[in-house]
């Protein structure tokens, strides 16, 4: 099919939602519901993060720019796909030119939301992981020249559509304007570079956290068997090494228990709940786009159900205004930053000290140990009388 009777085709067939009013008042209201809410949260946490101190940390302005790219889309793109839902053949489908400002700002702000997902897992891989070389990688500086590089990236894998290669364009199946998803060789090129490698990106980095913090958890727990069979005098020795036993007085029985050597982690416990709530939003993120993703990928078939695509639009387009509320039910740190900054249950003044309060404590520990605690000096003998 050529490209002129494909755009007569759109023009002339009926949509999905022009023939169905039940599934248009649904696909409107959720996603007018989402636009508004999402607006409000995603200012949320920007206020959040750059009001209170205890926020303003450089693995933060990765969460800042992922609310910058989901407020695009709850105050641009969320409004036009209720237009799209309702009206699209009279106003987004009539005029090209809106449709392409529209298209600009789709693509681009999906794209970037991916890979902010990306930065925020690497970020927190070298950080948990690499503490070594995380200060040298990452500062405000870096940080912020980073995700002006995720637009950028953004923006360039969206050219394509206004050089000749795809073409924005009025969808069908999600009534919105949003880049070429007729030009099958496009469409697989934008998911790849736009989905397939950044998904990569967070994968390996929260598979190298889980078990870096499986690690060190299984290490203190043997540090504190070891102390405690120390303590108790017991025989059993199950997370010391090799223990020696040397027989002495034929009523006695020294046991020699050698010192395990405990590194303290540099993160701490505030630090995996803030990748946990990380996790939960790219998990909450990956579910939403799945379908759109999928259809995308099959070329969307006109097999499929109509009402299956508009699911599908909604939870991809709603997905935006998830995570203030995601972060809000699982981080105490972003609670109390919200409480901060809308001067709830406590005044602004005691939030943020209690943040800041909070913070302290952690980086005086840190400072303290060195990021590190050693237990040195002899093995401990303990003399047990035989039975």
């Amino acid at each position: 099919m050529t490209n002129s009777s494909n755009l007569t085709w759109a023009v002339d067939a009926p949509l999905y939602l022009e023939e169905h009013y039940g599934w248009m008042m649904v696909a409107a209201l959720v996603i007018g519901a989402a636009a508004v809410l999402g607006t409000l949260g995603n200012m949320l946490i920007i206020l959040s993060i750059c009001c209170v101190r205890a926020l303003r940390t450089c693995g933060n302005v990765f969460i800042l720019n992922l609310a910058l790219a989901d407020l695009i889309v709850t105050v641009l793109i969320d409004p036009f796909n209720v237009v799209g839902a309702v009206a699209g053949r009279k106003i987004l489908m009539a005029d090209y030119t809106l449709c392409d400002y529209i298209a600009a700002f789709c693509g681009p702000s999906c794209v970037s939301s991916m890979w902010n997902m990306c930065a925020i897992s690497i970020n927190r891989y070298f950080y948990i992981c690499k503490p070594h070389l995380y200060p040298r990688i990452f500062t405000f500086k870096t940080s912020i020249i980073y995700c002006a590089g995720i637009w950028l990236l953004a923006h360039l894998l969206h050219m394509p559509n206004h050089i000749g290669w795809g073409e924005d364009r009025f969808s069908r199946e999600y009534y919105i304007c949003t880049f070429d998803t007729i030009t099958y060789a496009y469409d697989v090129f934008y998911i790849v570079t736009g989905v397939i490698i950044p998904l990569n990106g967070v994968l390996f980095g929260y598979a190298a956290i889980f078990f870096r913090v499986r690690e060190v958890k299984q290490h203190i727990r043997n540090y504190k068997l070891a102390n405690q069979l120390e303590r108790n005098g017991k025989a059993v020795l199950a997370a010391a090494k090799d223990p020696v036993f040397t027989v002495g007085e034929p009523e006695k029985m020294e046991i020699v228990v050698p010192r395990i050597r405990l590194q303290m982690p540099s993160f701490t416990r505030d630090d995996v709940k803030m990748v946990k709530t990380l996790f939960a939003a790219f998990f909450v993120f990956l579910g939403s786009w799945f379908l759109l993703v999928c259809f995308n990928l099959s070329g969307n078939p006109t097999s499929i159900p109509g009402w299956l695509y508009v699911v599908a639009m909604i939870l991809a387009h709603g997905n935006s205004a998830v995570n203030p509320f995601l972060y809000s039910f699982t981080n105490e740190k972003f609670r109390d930053g919200y409480r901060a900054v809308l001067c709830m249950n406590r005044s602004r003044s005691s939030a943020i000290a209690g943040l800041v309060e909070r913070d302290n404590i952690q980086s005086q520990k840190m400072a303290a140990t060195g990021g590190s605690i050693a237990v040195s000096g002899p093995s401990s003998t303990l003399v047990v009388s035989k039975p």
